[in-house]
């Protein structure tokens, strides 16, 4: 499941075939309008993860990041209720979800999504043209614009500090790369664009 602004926040705890998969969709909707199905709980290594579960427990969803603060992941679970439930405006189910694929348990969780033909277009969101909301729609749109109708593009605004998160996988990706580990460095750079935590506008 994704929240207000379309980053995933959830993933079910159970790895589903397809038909599953298809059969917990049309059950899911109706919990997310109940509170009491949304929950904090702490893990062993001390960080709270977020939990979302249906009464019988058939349906059982976990937080894709952990958070070290408590009150933190409290606020974002309340926003996330407010969201799933239609508090604050009514957003079309569909909007709501979002499919991750997993092939061993192992492996690493990405969004389907991603596998389909996209790009991703990384922004720094602190300099005062790109800090302003109405310049970003004049980029955002000047993006789907020229996009051809068979690629998605989706446009990252990164903080200071995920630029430096950015930098320092890249780094890591390069040094994979001379080491002749092309596909794991690949491998860990992909998982950091699919998975990663900051604020994301898909246009």
């Amino acid at each position: 499941m994704v929240d207000a602004t379309g980053r995933p926040v959830l993933r079910s705890r159970q790895r589903l075939d397809f038909q599953s998969r298809q059969a917990q969709v049309l059950a899911l909707n109706p919990y997310l309008y109940e509170y009491e199905n949304y929950a904090v709980e702490r893990r062993p290594d001390g960080d709270f993860e977020m939990h979302f579960k249906s009464p019988d427990g058939k349906i059982d969803f976990v937080s894709l990041r952990a958070c070290e603060s408590v009150q933190e992941i409290h606020e974002q679970m309340e926003d996330l209720y407010n969201f799933l439930a239609d508090k604050t405006s009514l957003t079309d189910f569909e909007k709501k979800i979002r499919f991750f694929v997993q092939p061993e348990p192992s492996s690493m969780v990405i969004p389907e999504s991603f596998f389909s033909g996209q790009v991703s277009l990384l922004l720094p969101d602190w300099t005062r043209r790109f800090h302003n909301k109405e310049f970003r729609s004049v980029v955002e749109g000047l993006v789907v614009e020229n996009q051809p109708a068979h690629i998605q593009v989706q446009t990252h605004w990164l903080s200071p500090q995920a630029m430096l998160e950015l930098e320092r996988h890249y780094h890591a990706w390069r040094r994979l790369q001379i080491e002749g580990q092309a596909q794991e460095a690949a491998r860990a750079l992909l998982y950091w664009l699919a998975t990663q935590s900051t604020f994301t506008t898909e246009t």
